[in-house]
């Protein structure tokens, strides 16, 4: 979850080569989410997805982001709505997707062959007698130990010894370590524009945390990957050849060549009126101590008076927990929106705001 205020986002992953789509829902992001599902399709997962990535290929699949909702109920409600509207439900007959449910719920409308059905019931069925003694397991081990193990017995000299712990002392550190790229990575540092060239992801990361920042492998390939994700990370952003979209990869190695430096002005796309949590709904804010009642066309408007009135910036997790009741009040402040508190309630505070009376008459 984002926080203890989610935004969840309502996605599609679509199959170049013949249109099948899948619909799904996630509060990890969308990009992220997509990628889950290509790490997936690498291992054995027989879903529908999967398996058409295994088949086709990774890069014969884009997702894109439908729409974003603010609560599980509305993320599943949707995700239900676009799985019929795009007929991605693949038991349908005239079905053209992946999902293997209807939505909703994991795995609700889940349709399995006899094939299926039928292991399931004698897994069910013997499990109930793999107990004590009859379990194919008992008395087993997780490790060979003792007298079972091949090198029971063995005694090595000191100097083999040695030889086994030289050999592989450090031998997965650094370079060294199989999972590390030899592949062209490059630094730039938003401030000033510099840019750094590196030989290596390892390289890049090594010489940022000898400076004492330490970046993290996550936080780096996000930036790197670009999209509608991450821009930046600790003040910089991150490039990659094998990663990096080309034409911008080929903007940075054209500076860097000729020494050009840019400082970068990264503006947050999900801060002020088009923050996804900043509803275009009216909205209240109720004086405690006084019952005085503030109207705002919009929870942004709310939000960007709270924290002039108060003196200080306030998240809008802060605010949907008083709005939501798990706060009774924040700051001195009751907090309504149409949206979510209940009609009455509503109608009351207009009815008194357009009065000119309190919250309290």
């Amino acid at each position: 979850m984002r926080g203890i205020y989610s935004v969840y986002d309502i996605y599609v992953i679509t199959n170049k080569v013949n249109g099948k789509r899948y619909v799904g829902y996630t509060s990890k992001g969308y990009e992220s989410r997509f990628n889950d599902h290509i790490k997936q399709s690498r291992g054995s997962s027989e879903r529908y997805l999967c398996r058409a990535i295994r088949k086709y290929g990774k890069d014969q699949f884009y997702t894109e982001l439908i729409e974003q909702v603010e609560t599980l109920a509305e993320a599943a409600e949707r995700e239900k709505h676009f799985i019929g509207k795009m007929k991605t439900f693949a038991h349908n007959k005239d079905a053209h997707g992946y999902n293997a449910t209807l939505g909703g719920e994991g795995m609700n409308g889940a349709v399995f062959s006899k094939e299926t059905r039928k292991k399931i019931s004698v897994t069910h069925k013997k499990r109930g007698s793999w107990s004590g003694e009859s379990n194919p397991k008992y008395g087993k081990g997780h490790l060979v130990s003792g007298i079972n193990h091949p090198l029971f017995g063995t005694k090595m000299s000191i100097d083999t010894k040695e030889k086994i712990g030289n050999s592989n002392r450090g031998r997965l550190k650094g370079n060294a370590n199989p999972s590390i790229k030899a592949v062209i990575c490059y630094s730039l540092e938003c401030s000033t524009g510099l840019i750094e060239k590196f030989n290596s992801f390892f390289d890049l990361r090594d010489s940022f945390e000898k400076r004492g920042i330490k970046l993290s492998r996550s936080g780096v390939l996000a930036v790197m990957r670009g999209g509608k994700g991450r821009k930046t990370f600790k003040g910089h952003m991150f490039f990659r050849q094998d990663v990096t979209d080309h034409r911008v990869l080929t903007e940075i190695e054209h500076k860097f060549k000729h020494g050009i430096i840019e400082p970068v002005v990264i503006k947050d796309h999900r801060q002020g009126s088009i923050h996804p949590n900043a509803k275009s709904v009216s909205s209240y804010a109720v004086d405690v101590s006084n019952g005085e009642i503030y109207k705002f066309d919009s929870w942004f408007d709310l939000k960007s008076w709270f924290d002039v009135r108060v003196g200080s910036k306030t998240s809008y997790s802060n605010l949907y927990n008083a709005l939501t009741g798990k706060y009774r009040h924040t700051r001195g402040y009751k907090l309504f929106r149409e949206d979510v508190t209940d009609k009455d309630t509503m109608d009351d505070l207009l009815f008194k705001y357009n009065e000119g009376r309190t919250f309290n008459d």
